[in-house]
């Protein structure tokens, strides 16, 4: 259930604040009277600040909802005739009529929420783009796993209307998620993303660390050297020690080596990867070289490496390394090539966190950014506690998520601040600073049954790319 959560931010400010919000000129209360509301054709961000309805795919019935989604996820769905059926659906209904009691949906708001729910034994909730041009399936996705789990109805009330929030803003669309995501610092104590203006240095430096984290993963610090931990270089160190167990079983003893120490990097369930001391840089340093020696009458080049995984690994490297990099490594040494490439992309990322650091006199934790999962969860947690749902947002399924570490969340939650996690890449943000976020959020709604617009953004645009039915949880 790791990735439950999603949210866009734009909960109009009267509404972050509590108060009515006042209906948009344009809307009427059947829906937007915008001439290309209901012209067959999906629009984001229709002015008058309600989804299109044109964006998605509407079932019938449960099972029709169930046939779309085993399309799209090849998993064998629970039937509507299964006992467990009824509990799941009462569910989903009463968190939708919770969001539409609390938000502007238009003709949207008239229709019937579908639902799936899948053999699944993870504990986990999703919605799915349908594949055509702007085009989601109007239904939420439930695991069995959650449905039998010891999460409490009101619990996965909160997980449903995190959902909802994903389909009525269209986050499972292309692009959308990147026309959320704004950076911010967080300079005074831990500010809600949502009203946060986006800072520009915060912004840049953002992006392009992510950009390299994508590759290279999350870990800087410059004790761990070439040694990779996490992206795709990582993947593809992975693939290459594979590669060494055909090619030259003699050197099994050090590769295994090797994947021990990655699997027990000390660590802090709650933020970043420990600082490194030099106990553990001069095992990695030594491993590394065992690798090395041992290989070294294997001329396996990056090249062949490349050529035997196949087209798709040689132009994602290729896109991602200079021309004076390929030059260079091309027809070196597998083992050389990639912990070389590795080392280069940490210093990287940590000259970005440095140059942040003297931009904007703020050290590099605190760097923030909004993005559809907190959208979701702002919204998740609002509604629910305007209804009175007995459970904050998504909280109990973060605490569930946590597992062994749920303690020391516990622990963070009574003494703030809580670490925002290492994870930058990850839209969902950590897990426990999720729980103190939603609790933030709770503490600023009032008694009032304001109701919540889905805010433009000021740019109305037609999606015209296919969407990919990948699950967004």
């Amino acid at each position: 259930m790791q990735r439950l959560g999603m949210a866009l931010c734009v909960l109009a400010m009267a509404a972050c604040a509590g108060e009515e919000a006042a209906p948009d000129a344009g809307e009427t209360s059947g829906g937007c009277t915008d001439p290309r509301y209901r012209d067959g054709v999906c629009q984001v961000d229709i002015p008058c600040g309600v989804p299109d309805v044109d964006c998605y795919v509407v079932f019938k019935n449960d099972l029709d909802a169930a046939t779309w989604a085993v399309s799209r996820t090849r998993l064998a769905p629970i039937f509507p005739s299964d006992p467990r059926f009824p509990r799941a659906r009462a569910i989903v209904d009463r968190a939708w009529d919770m969001f539409r009691a609390e938000v502007q949906l238009g003709d949207l708001g008239s229709m019937r929420l579908g639902l799936a729910i899948m053999d699944d034994h993870t504990v986990n909730a999703y919605v799915m783009a349908d594949g055509e041009p702007g085009k989601m399936g109007f239904s939420v996705q439930i695991t069995r796993g959650m449905i039998e789990s010891s999460l409490s109805d009101d619990a996965i009330v909160g997980v449903v209307l995190h959902e909802i929030t994903h389909l009525v803003h269209h986050h499972a669309l292309i692009s959308v998620a990147q026309k959320t995501r704004k950076y911010y610092i967080a300079d005074l104590g831990e500010p809600i993303g949502a009203t946060r203006p986006e800072n520009f240095p915060a912004r840049d430096a953002g992006r392009a660390w992510r950009s390299l984290g994508e590759v290279n993963g999350v870990l800087t610090d410059e004790g761990y050297g070439a040694f990779p931990t996490g992206g795709a270089f990582a993947n593809l160190w992975d693939h290459y020690t594979w590669k060494l167990y055909d090619l030259m079983p003699e050197c099994t003893d050090v590769v295994n080596r090797v994947q021990i120490l990655r699997a027990h990097l000390p660590s802090s369930p709650l933020d970043d990867k420990l600082p490194v001391k030099p106990a553990l840089t001069d095992q990695i340093d030594s491993t590394l070289e065992g690798v090395r020696a041992c290989v070294s009458a294997q001329p396996y080049t990056l090249d062949q490496l490349l050529a035997d995984l196949g087209d798709e690994w040689r132009e994602y490297v290729t896109e991602r390394i200079t021309p004076a990099e390929a030059q260079v490594f091309m027809n070196a040494p597998a083992v050389d090539a990639v912990l070389e490439l590795v080392k280069t992309r940490r210093k990287q990322q940590r000259a970005i966190e440095l140059d942040f650091e003297a931009q904007t006199g703020a050290p590099w934790s605190k760097i923030r950014f909004f993005s559809i999962e907190e959208m979701a969860d702002d919204f998740s947690t609002r509604i629910g506690q305007r209804h009175g749902l007995g459970e904050i947002g998504v909280s109990s399924t973060m605490f569930a998520l946590l597992e062994d570490a749920a303690p020391a969340c516990v622990e963070a939650l009574a003494t703030p601040p809580v670490p925002y996690g290492k994870n930058l890449l990850s839209e969902h943000h950590a897990p426990c600073w999720r729980i103190a976020h939603a609790r933030q959020v709770a503490d600023t709604v009032n008694g009032t049954s304001a109701r919540l617009r889905i805010e433009p953004t000021g740019e109305t645009w037609t999606p015209t790319e296919r969407e990919t039915p990948k699950p967004l949880y």
